[in-house]
């Protein structure tokens, strides 16, 4: 139950994602996330997209400090579940590296 409800909320975040309502995306956001980090442990793939998700929200709103620490735990969850090399943790590293620059500019 746990699992669809949160794929709902996550369907609602991008939703007000794409009209570019990026605090109430973040709101649904957060509220997956509570429930994945409370129930789905185990699952690294879905935690960690979330983490990203949330990153992006942030990175939209130009709050790179908030999206680098999103991207890093997304980055972190993925090490722990996906095998090394993986599409996800690989693209997540260039991501890292993107918003670092951001922040020393």
């Amino acid at each position: 139950a746990h699992d669809l409800t949160s794929k709902i909320y996550r369907n609602i975040a991008n939703l007000y994602a794409k009209t570019k309502e990026f605090d109430s995306a973040l709101k649904y956001f957060q509220e997956a996330l509570a429930l994945n980090d409370r129930d789905l442990k185990d699952n690294g793939l879905t935690l960690g997209q979330i983490y990203a998700d949330i990153g992006v929200m942030y990175y939209s709103k130009e709050d790179y400090k908030q999206a680098l620490y999103y991207f890093t735990k997304a980055h972190a969850t993925w090490l722990k579940s996906l095998r090394p090399g993986h599409l996800y943790i690989k693209s997540m590293e260039k991501t890292i590296r993107t918003v670092e620059s951001k922040l020393s500019m």
